[in-house]
């Protein structure tokens, strides 16, 4: 449809843009989807983006969110590594302390020490397939 020589259109400033492939198809979609044309699908896309002025303030906010929660996790998971840490040292100090006997343990002195290893094995992740199920006898 050609418009007349005097209409309003003729008088409104025009420019001439250069779409990245498939962005017109994409308008064009979207403008029939609105029920408009693609000149008003893309003015009233560019009113919008006119309407957000203060997202780069609230983008800053969220990113000192985002990093003071990311700093409260870091000391969280260095606390519980160091809790668990100090922990496994203290069950291996038993350990060693019991294995540091001057007598000949019994077997079940034995199977006791090798219970508690397991059980650490099993507090650091370590797969119930590789423990051992018994500790060999002489």
């Amino acid at each position: 449809m050609e418009l007349p020589q005097d209409s309003e259109s003729r008088s409104l400033d025009k420019v001439i843009v250069r779409l990245p492939d498939g962005m017109r198809d994409r308008l064009k979609s979207e403008a029939d989807r609105n029920k408009r044309s693609m000149n008003a699908e893309i003015v009233a896309r560019l009113e919008t983006s006119f309407d957000l002025p203060g997202v780069p303030g609230k983008l800053d906010t969220l990113g000192e969110i985002t990093r003071s929660r990311t700093s409260d996790l870091y000391r969280f998971l260095s606390e519980s590594i160091e809790r668990s840490h100090a922990d496994l040292q203290a069950q291996l100090d038993e350990i060693r302390r019991l294995l540091a006997r001057k007598y000949d343990p019994t077997l079940d002195e034995v199977q006791d020490v090798a219970d508690k290893v397991r059980q650490m094995a099993g507090e650091i992740g370590t797969s119930p397939a590789k423990r051992p199920t018994k500790v060999p006898t002489k």
